[in-house]
């Protein structure tokens, strides 16, 4: 999922490490994603990430200090997740980072 290594850093996937046999399922998504994005129809996009893990049934932003969150559904069915932060991110290798530093927390 992450390349050759177990993170974002260590998965070959920072610009000077960039090679076609490890970049891994999350950066070849990414990049799929922000060309996608590219497209003129899709001009009102904005990628944004967000990191949480469900530990001992609770949740926490990884993201955010590890902050208690909660997951709800509305009216619609739809489930959210107030409290959960969102970070702008502007390209693959960007993206890559924010799983890094969601890795270590």
């Amino acid at each position: 999922m992450m390349g050759s290594g177990l993170t974002g850093k260590n998965a070959g996937n920072q610009a000077e490490n960039l090679s076609d046999s490890n970049l891994g399922l999350y950066f070849l998504a990414a990049q799929d994603v922000f060309r996608l994005a590219e497209d003129p129809q899709y001009d009102d996009v904005s990628i944004n990430c967000s990191l949480f893990e469900i530990y001992g049934g609770k949740l926490l932003d990884l993201l955010n200090n590890r902050n208690p969150i909660r997951c709800l559904e509305d009216s619609r069915g739809k489930v959210c997740f107030p409290g959960l932060s969102e970070h702008p991110v502007g390209d693959p290798t960007e993206l890559m980072d924010i799983i890094e530093v969601g890795s270590l927390n």
